[in-house]
């Protein structure tokens, strides 16, 4: 008996001397190297099997982890096995190492990291708390926007594999549409997944890393903009509120965020010594972002009441037939005393007038979801056609990122980046789309306007030309015989001489929502693709369609 405790003791020093020899304290990074060595003090909770062999399964997730990628668990699965043995005087160095590795990964200091360690741990506790915040996130929100913000909490706490941090980000680019002056914006726990999935983004390893610093034309807005206070008092409702697992997840994630955001900035540092590169990835969109934010603030009382009716318009278009019809005059006024202000010598001027304004693109959006919910298809459909050619822009990341895409045309050939490869929010840009009005409906000079009951009946100016007149008749000869069983003959025709005839466009009835700016002589197009109304798009005070003095219903003389 003797000798085999002699053995064993033997051998328990052998697993001791090879850890200690596998050891690399102070472990690489800073916080640690000078820290007096001290037992763990994070075993007082730990949640174990004993294990004799502790200092070899210390040796083997150390290894592993060293060796791997994205494996911070083999980390807590050291600290634990650590617990069989606390007072070793080997233990100190272990925990050290452990300690320090945890505050490279995860951005935490010192007292934070000995938190995060000494919960996870504890791994009874830690997974009953994650299963009770999973199973109380689980299931469908009401609307589009709360269950997208539902998954990036899922994601963030691990609920449907490896806490966000510890892992490969999942796509996450549905957040994307909610993010400027959005609900993501509004909350910092979803707005730290945002964060940490563009970080992962941003700092892709690829052929050409640049590339992937891109997205930091919107994201610079962001990466400074979550603190860990911030995300803290965010956990202060249902079903974070007494959480202690998200307590300790939503500090590590937001220390790893930080410590992303600070990488990101010393390459962003590094690639805009290049002016060119500079100009395109910081001067031009702190510029857009700016002017957005200045016409915002000019316009305040404008955004508000567009926010409000955005807020209150259903997101299916369509009224509910007891639900009363918005008021949509307020917004058509406040966009029309912005349009009044324009040029707009021609369509195209205009046009590109809007697209200088921050917040046209929005109105315009605004009107047509609001028209839309109050019932007028046809009108909202024909401002869905003049708001698609202009830019839209709800907030300043937009702007940013709008205003990037025109330094682009600047800086030709100084930088190798076509304007796809920004990061739009969107599958393509809301630019460039120029063939929408100008393509659509019948147009034609106005020869008469007759009032009807329920509005104008519109004619037009014919054009007197001359085309040849021809006699057909039918022959005895089978030319096919159709589906069915029906036979057709062969028809032969001859030219019998020039005739005059009236060419133009047929009549049209407008109704009186739509007929503002309407005059005999003025050219229109008459947007007549809805089977029960006809819209007119564009007025022009001249019969060339120059001088454009009404669109889309809004009179600009």
């Amino acid at each position: 008996m003797a000798m085999l405790l002699a053995c064993g003791i033997a051998h328990a020093d052998d697993l001791r001397d090879e850890l200690s020899r596998s050891l690399a304290h102070p472990a690489p990074g800073k916080g640690l190297e000078r820290a007096p060595l001290r037992a763990p003090s994070w075993c007082a909770h730990a949640s174990f099997e004993r294990d004799e062999g502790w200092p070899a399964t210390i040796q083997n997730e150390l290894r592993d982890y060293r060796g791997g990628h994205y494996s911070q668990y083999r980390l807590i699965e050291a600290a634990r096995a650590l617990c069989n043995a606390p007072g070793d005087p080997l233990a100190a160095r272990v925990a050290t190492e452990i300690e320090q590795y945890w505050i490279n990964d995860s951005g935490l200091s010192e007292a934070d990291a000995i938190e995060s360690i000494s919960a996870r741990v504890d791994v009874a506790e830690l997974d009953a708390g994650q299963h009770k915040l999973c199973d109380a996130l689980a299931g469908d929100e009401p609307d589009d926007a709360r269950q997208k913000l539902q998954h990036a909490y899922q994601f963030l706490f691990g609920c449907n594999s490896t806490a966000m941090w510890m892992g490969q980000a999942p796509d996450m680019a549905e957040l994307g549409a909610l993010l400027d002056r959005g609900p993501v914006e509004a909350d910092p726990i979803a707005r730290t997944a945002w964060l940490l999935y563009r970080e992962y983004k941003l700092l892709e390893e690829g052929e050409k890393p640049e590339r992937a610093l891109l997205g930091y034309v919107i994201d610079q807005q962001d990466l400074h903009a979550v603190t860990a206070a911030d995300a803290l008092r965010a956990l202060d409702r249902p079903p974070f509120a007494g959480s202690a697992f998200a307590r300790i997840l939503i500090k590590e994630s937001v220390a790893r965020e930080r410590m992303l955001a600070a990488r990101i900035d010393d390459a962003v540092a590094a690639l805009t010594r290049d002016p060119a590169w500079k100009e395109l990835l910081v001067t031009a969109p702190q510029r857009g972002a700016a002017a957005w934010l200045a016409a915002a603030a000019a316009g305040k009382a404008v955004l508000a009441r567009s926010d409000a009716a955005a807020a209150a318009t259903p997101r299916h278009h369509g009224r509910h037939a007891h639900a009363p019809a918005p008021d949509c005059a307020p917004l058509r006024a406040d966009f029309l005393a912005l349009a009044k202000k324009l040029k707009h010598d021609n369509l195209a001027t205009f046009r590109a007038q809007l697209d200088d304004q921050p917040l046209a693109g929005l109105l315009l959006h605004r009107i047509v979801g609001c028209e839309l919910a109050a019932g007028d298809q046809a009108g909202g459909q024909a401002l869905d056609r003049l708001a698609g050619e202009v830019r839209l822009m709800p907030g300043p990341r937009m702007a940013a990122l709008f205003a990037a895409a025109d330094a682009l045309a600047d800086l030709g050939d100084r930088i190798r980046v076509e304007p796809s490869q920004l990061p739009w929010f969107d599958d393509e840009p809301r630019e460039g789309r120029t063939d929408l009005i100008e393509n659509v409906g019948t147009h034609g000079v106005i020869a008469s306007l007759a009032k009807t009951a329920k509005g104008l009946h519109v004619t037009f100016v014919k054009k007197r030309v001359q085309e040849m007149s021809q006699k057909c008749a039918e022959t005895n000869k089978i030319d096919r015989i159709e589906q069915g069983g029906k036979v057709v003959y062969r028809t032969v025709c001859h030219d019998t001489g020039l005739v005059w005839v009236d060419e133009g466009p047929l009549p049209v009835d407008v109704s009186t929502a739509h007929i503002a700016a309407l005059r005999v002589g003025r050219f229109v197009r008459i947007d007549d693709s809805m089977y029960n109304d006809t819209v007119p798009i564009t007025v022009f005070s001249d019969t060339v369609g120059k001088h454009l003095v009404a669109v889309c219903g809004f009179v600009l003389e």
